[in-house]
């Protein structure tokens, strides 16, 4: 499901040709022991219809951490 949001939005953009992440690259970096990034599915009416994709950074002049919002994807529809 991530991998298919991945590739709409890659598509959306114009940018399919850049994407090349697999589900074996989703199910290890975003769901393995490993996890860096985090992911979260917005549904409407129970359907899932988009994802965000974060992961937590640290900024050295303000002395803390924060996100940074990599992907945020809707469905068109």
């Amino acid at each position: 499901l991530v991998l298919a949001f991945i590739e709409a939005l890659a598509d959306y953009e114009r940018l399919r040709h850049e994407c090349v992440a697999t589900v074996d690259d989703i199910d290890r970096w975003l769901f393995g022991p490993d996890a860096v990034p985090r992911v979260l599915v917005a549904e409407w009416d129970g359907a899932p219809v988009g994802f965000a994709l974060w992961f937590r950074n640290f900024s050295t002049f303000l002395g803390r951490p924060g996100i940074w919002l990599e992907d945020l994807f809707v469905t068109p529809e």
